[in-house]
């Protein structure tokens, strides 16, 4: 029954951060716990990635979280503190 559930999931994640990933501007604000800042935050990014996702990973834009998926995975990552939440 699960294997049902991850395909929705991973598209749902990938269509909600496809458009905070492209620009910062449209990048709701997530504050890291550690540092109480927003400026080095970006989205965690489940699934199987493609070309261009990698690309924007490399480029510090979004993380790649893999693709096991559980209700608590981490949604926002601080490059600063190196800090998943």
């Amino acid at each position: 029954m699960k294997k049902f559930l991850v395909l929705p999931f991973i598209l749902l994640t990938l269509f909600s951060f496809s458009g905070q990933v492209a620009g910062s501007a449209s990048r709701e604000k997530h504050i890291c716990p550690v540092c109480k800042s927003d400026k080095d935050v970006v989205p965690i990014v489940y699934g199987k990635p493609g070309t261009e996702l990698i690309q924007k990973a490399e480029r510090g834009e979004c993380r790649l979280g893999g693709c096991v998926i559980s209700e608590n995975s981490p949604r926002y990552y601080c490059k600063k503190d190196k800090k998943e939440f």
